[in-house]
């Protein structure tokens, strides 16, 4: 059923307006705003402009194609702002004859009124017989939509009560059930994982509108103050026409880059990560910390790295689905992969008491043709679930190859636990999205690690299957086409990872310009390279940071990928472009180079340079 929201069901406004399955566009405010205060209406104009983007709607498929439920936001008025396809047994059926109707809007008001009390997200079975779910979005404090996901059951349909109800309400019992086919059934374990996501989505779509709403604030006060400009300066208006219209061309383009998160909703999800782990671990290595201070930051690098895992694992099941995840076969040495991944779990696995044991047949080819970094996720992903469910015993990892039904040789690799296992009827649904494999509904992570596994397996033309008895542990095949490649090129050795106290005696003064919006991200860089004895400068776009370069001419420039002002494919080019000033190339004609040396970074992996950064 189609949900009215806190304000439609009071006012028994009527139906949402759906077209073919799809939301109407609002080409114009709706009435109920011109009684709205003018805040609400700022707030209300912003969330529907943020919305009025065909990505918004991919993401909405794309969680409809995982789930295997309808989603949508719907405003207080009962307009459909963003959606995916509704059930048809609600938009032929429910929706279209008085009485199953009245069943809709009581099942709306019931939410509504649930909402209201100040729950975070709320469930609710109609009386027709499907179960909806929704959550609030707040936006500076005003409540001005809801997320929703609804129109699916919670266990098979009693045929009978089905049959009845079309009979009691004159449907065409043939094309109702029909229609009923087509409701998906969710098991009621699996509706605590989806809720949960639905609640993190509704907070972001909140954060995101709040953004939004703060440089709309900035641009309205920037033109207010230009408006004034211009009319105190009439008589320059014309000299100054072709600089005003590059200023505003600018502002628009600085407009539009703030909406390509909605594309790039990874690197808005990171960035408060990378201050939490990056400071974390910097303050690890004050070797004057407390103990229990450092007990604590160890709870906090452990928080921090999980809820990364989980907005990763959520983020790559989205580019799966969407198909935006590509294959990138290459030659790879398999035995020093598997020996890699072995010492990564080993630690792991030892620090829960367990054995951990790794078996390569004597035949199994050492270099393989395949996306290396794909398989690496697929071994991990299920090592860790592995050492994740087993209390005691061990894990053991065996890699052979094996001739398929069709007679083609294939990579076989099955990792094994001594673990809890998993009832009969569960192992059906491990690989599906939000799905603990322990079955108990109280274990940590999003329930993605075995959906990524073995789509990922599918991916590079294979498949997992598993094995399991309860309490006696399970076991995951990985099946993947063997194709034998030529010897693979060894990597220079990357030495251990070392703390940096300083540079050595006899360095030159080292000059570094960071360029990054994020002040987090800039003082956490300056922790770690001042600490060093390096001369930093900082920048907080990349217009300054272009002009801090051509005074100060730095030996090394650190750059986020995603600038204001000016983006980082132009300050490349400007960088690349500038000429040294002679003064500066005469008086230390060894230290300052004509350009710079370029590091291009996504913020998400500044934290990485706390734990990886070694002597030079």
């Amino acid at each position: 059923m189609l949900w009215l929201g806190l304000r439609g069901a009071r006012r028994m406004r009527g139906d949402i307006r759906v077209v073919k399955g799809e939301s109407e566009v609002l080409s114009e405010l709706p009435e109920f705003l011109a009684a709205s205060s003018e805040r609400y209406r700022t707030v209300y104009v912003l969330l529907r402009d943020l919305l009025a983007s065909e990505r918004m709607n991919e993401l909405f498929r794309d969680f409809h194609q995982m789930v295997g439920v309808p989603a949508a936001i719907i405003d207080l008025q009962a307009n459909v702002l963003a959606s995916s396809s509704w059930q048809r047994l609600c938009t032929d059926f429910h929706r279209a004859v008085a009485g199953t109707r009245e069943r809709c809007i009581e099942s709306d008001m019931e939410l509504a009124n649930q909402l209201q009390a100040g729950r975070q997200f709320t469930s609710y079975r109609c009386k027709n017989g499907l179960t909806d779910c929704a959550s609030p979005i707040v936006i500076e404090g005003e409540h001005v939509a809801n997320l929703f996901i609804g129109q699916f059951l919670l266990e098979p349909p009693d045929p009978g009560f089905f049959q009845a109800q079309a009979e009691a309400f004159g449907f065409d019992r043939d094309a109702y059930m029909e229609a009923l086919s087509e409701v998906p059934v969710i098991e009621e374990g699996r509706v605590p994982g989806i809720m949960r996501f639905l609640v993190a989505f509704a907070q972001l779509i909140g954060h995101m509108g709040l953004e939004r709403l703060k440089m709309r604030q900035s641009e309205e006060m920037a033109r207010h103050s230009l408006e004034r400009e211009v009319a105190e300066r009439t008589e320059a208006l014309q000299r100054q026409a072709d600089e005003l219209r590059r200023t505003r061309d600018a502002a628009e383009a600085a407009n539009r880059s703030k909406s390509v998160f909605l594309a790039n909703m990874s690197h808005e999800l990171r960035t408060p990560l990378n201050a939490i782990l990056g400071f974390a671990r910097l303050m690890q290595r004050d070797g004057n910390l407390p103990g229990e201070q450092r007990r604590h930051l160890e709870v906090i690098n452990r928080s921090g790295e999980h809820l990364l895992g989980m907005i990763n694992d959520v983020l790559d099941m989205s580019k799966i689905e969407a198909g935006q995840l590509p294959v990138l076969p290459a030659p790879v040495d398999l035995w020093q992969l598997l020996e890699d991944i072995r010492e990564m779990v080993r630690l792991r696995a030892e620090a829960k008491g367990l054995r951990f044991r790794l078996e390569r047949d004597p035949d199994l080819p050492r270099y393989l043709e395949t996306d290396s970094g794909k398989l690496r996720q697929i071994l991990i992903n299920l090592l860790v679930n592995a050492v994740k469910y087993t209390p005691e015993g061990g894990v053991a990892v065996r890699a052979a190859t094996m001739v398929s039904d069709a007679g083609c040789l294939r990579l076989k690799i099955e990792v094994e636990d001594s673990g809890i296992g998993i009832e009969p009827d569960r192992q059906g649904l491990v690989f599906e999205p939000f799905v603990q494999a322990g079955g108990s509904g109280g274990e940590e992570g999003a329930g993605l690690g075995l959906a990524i596994a073995r789509r990922l397996a599918r991916l590079l033309g294979g498949d997992i299957t598993l094995r399991s008895e309860p309490a006696r542990g399970s076991v995951f095949s990985l099946f993947l086409p063997l194709r034998v490649a030529r010897e693979v090129v060894p990597a220079a050795a990357v030495p251990g990872e070392r703390m940096v106290t300083g540079l050595r005696p006899g360095q030159p003064p080292w000059r570094l310009l960071s360029v990054e919006d994020h002040r987090d991200n800039r003082d956490l860089l300056r922790g770690i390279l001042l600490r060093a004895g390096l001369e930093l400068r900082e920048a907080g776009d990349g217009r300054e940071g272009v002009e801090l370069y051509r005074s100060w001419r730095p030996h090394l420039v650190l750059m986020d990928i995603h600038m204001p002002v000016q983006e980082c494919r132009y300050l490349v080019k400007d960088f690349g472009t500038s000429q040294s000033p002679k003064s500066t190339r005469q008086r230390d004609s060894r230290y300052c180079p004509d350009r710079p040396a370029l590091i291009t970074t996504p913020s998400r992996t500044l934290q990485q340079s706390c734990s990886c950064a070694t002597p030079s």
